[in-house]
């Protein structure tokens, strides 16, 4: 009977074909390598692994017949796809992993080993062997020499110079004369396995904390050892410290844009009182304090003046005055620092009374006991109408049966020291509520028949009267006054009741010269026609613009919104011809 031979003939010798021998030990972590291609008819293909770590397979066209989830081994038996039937055994404990290839190969076939980690243990320790016919048997071969080793220490592979050569006479010939698919690895058997002196490790640089302004970047340094090709993290006194890798650098040191940063105000120095607030303002680039040079915008105010509640709501309106014509001019401590002059000579600046309500004590009192901790944020804006209900003696808004809230000719005066800085936009909008009562002489709100009707024909005649100051009102100058700024110092006459004749000219007030020049023009003007007529020169005869003053209207709604300062220097063409009324151009 006859069998199979080893070269798949019927009753054949063996000697139609040569045995191929090889070995694979090194692989790829994580992927499939090629053990031996195997052409098509192909026969005694047996391959054998030593170390279960690794996987082996047939694979047809790129897929794998077997073990296609390397972590998941196919089951032992045998099986027939693609034209190739194979024993396979997947090697239990004790045994080697096994693929026995039955007859011919009936397709081209690659034989590979699947490697878990790059570790030596996990290695592959294949050995093959397969027939080739005597009729493929090539003149050519490759031949493989080891070199060094392709490391010191921790684990490496001897490097393999692969040649091709002929057979004949092992001359070294070029590698197209052999078979491109059976060149052997690069990488020959393991080499210098003992483990490296342990060595500094530095990772990439993380992001930087600033854009600008000298931020700050970290790494992580370890000390590591390398063995079995691997590194494992040691102790850091095992490595020189020396030779340390920094782990953390300045980055982006270019400076940032500067600029101004103030602080919340603090409370006010007074609890009553015109006092004094301060904040803290510093010039920053990115994070950091610089120098107030490198700041461009200019530097915001560190103090200003502060009113939390008027010290004395029960002085009468009449008596709440500045007997000192300079309060304005002593700074903003004036009013904490020097309290008790303050009181007699400035206690209409420093807020210790309010010229703009007359209060009743026994009926003015807060509905609310809240309006202390609200501060006095709530006496404007958008809370005043409830203010003024719940929190009146607090904000200073209680008034009596018989007195205005409106400032009347005789006592309008600005209760702020500060609006002509304020100017008239303050006047109108979120912060009328508050003009009314601290800036009425400027904003025009005082309520007497002749704050509202201004003389028709009192215009001045030099353009530069606001720029003279009340000065020029009285003294050498009065009488050139007289013709060229008429209405800036309040000299016009309207009718009999609003100027006093020469006759019957006398100061009602006795503290005109306490008073001083300044209270004879400008915003005190028409209070000072009816308390210091004969001090600030202000008699003259009778004269009546009544008939003027009937024909006399503004063409635009908005003048009052301009205020006074439209009225004269480079608007007053304009003003002549739109806002004659609000002027006094009639």
């Amino acid at each position: 009977m006859y069998k199979f031979d080893k070269c798949g003939v019927c009753g054949g010798s063996n000697d139609t074909c040569v045995v191929k021998k090889g070995t694979k030990t090194q692989g790829e972590p994580q992927k499939w390598s090629t053990i031996i291609q195997l052409p098509r008819g192909t026969t005694g293909v047996q391959l054998r692994n030593k170390n279960r770590m690794a996987k082996m397979t047939l694979s047809v066209n790129g897929k794998p017949i077997i073990n296609e989830d390397p972590s998941m081994p196919s089951p032992s038996q045998t099986y027939s796809n693609d034209g190739v039937t194979f024993n396979y055994r997947k090697g239990e404990t004790g045994e080697d992993e096994v693929i026995d290839v039955v007859g011919a190969l009936g397709e081209d076939v690659e034989a590979q080993v699947f490697t878990f980690f790059a570790d030596q243990r996990f290695q592959p320790d294949v050995s093959y062997e397969y027939n080739v016919p005597v009729s493929d048997v090539r003149t050519y071969e490759w031949r493989t020499t080891n070199t060094d080793c392709n490391v010191q220490c921790g684990g490496g592979n001897y490097l393999v110079e692969i040649l091709c050569q002929r057979i004949s006479d092992n001359e070294a010939v070029e590698d197209k004369f052999c078979n491109i698919f059976h060149k052997p690895d690069s990488l020959g058997a393991p080499c210098n396995p003992q483990p490296c002196e342990p060595e500094w490790q530095a990772s990439e640089w993380g992001a930087c904390s600033k854009n600008c302004g000298s931020g700050s970047q970290t790494r992580q340094v370890n000390c590591v050892q390398k063995a079995n090709g691997g590194f494992t993290v040691v102790a850091e006194n095992q490595c020189p410290g020396d030779k340390k890798p920094a782990d953390n650098r300045v980055c982006n040191v270019l400076a940032c844009d500067a600029h101004w940063e103030t602080s919340s105000w603090s409370s006010c120095s007074m609890t009553c009182g015109r006092g004094v607030q301060s904040r803290q303002v510093k010039c920053v680039s990115g994070q950091s304090d610089v120098s107030e040079t490198n700041c461009k915008e200019t530097k915001p105010e560190t103090t200003q003046a502060c009113v939390v509640t008027v010290c004395d709501t029960n002085i009468a309106v009449s008596d709440c005055k500045d007997l000192s014509s300079d309060c304005g001019g002593y700074g903003l401590t004036l009013c904490s620092e020097y309290g008790d002059w303050a009181k007699t000579n400035c206690k209409l600046t420093c807020s210790f009374c309010s010229a703009s309500t007359s209060v009743v004590a026994s009926v003015c009192e807060d509905k609310s006991k809240d309006c202390t901790s609200y501060g006095t944020s709530v006496c404007t804006g958008e809370f005043a109408d409830w203010a003024s209900e719940n929190c009146a003696k607090f904000c200073g808004k209680c008034t009596s049966a018989v007195e205005s809230t409106t400032s009347s000719a005789s006592t309008c005066v600005d209760k702020s020291t500060d609006c002509a800085g304020y100017g008239q936009t303050v006047c109108t909008g979120e912060y009328a509520q508050w003009a009314s009562e601290n800036c009425a002489a400027l904003c025009g709100l005082c309520s007497s028949k002749e704050a509202q009707t201004p003389d028709a024909s009192c215009v001045d005649v030099s353009p530069d009267c606001s720029g003279y100051g009340a000065s020029i009102c009285q003294g050498e100058y009065a009488d050139w006054a007289k013709s060229n700024c008429a209405k800036h110092c309040g000299l016009c006459t309207s009718s009999a009741a609003s100027q006093p004749t020469a006759q019957s000219c006398t100061d009602v007030s006795s503290d005109c010269a306490a008073y001083g020049a300044s209270i004879c023009g400008g915003d005190y003007a028409d209070w000072a026609k009816a308390n210091c007529a004969n001090y600030c020169h202000l008699c003259n005869t009778v004269s009546d613009a009544s008939a003027a003053a009937s024909t006399c209207a503004d063409k635009i709604a908005d003048c009052v919104d301009y205020g006074q300062n439209v009225c004269t220097n480079e608007y007053a063409a304009w003003a002549k011809e739109n806002c004659q009324k609000m002027c006094g151009f009639c």
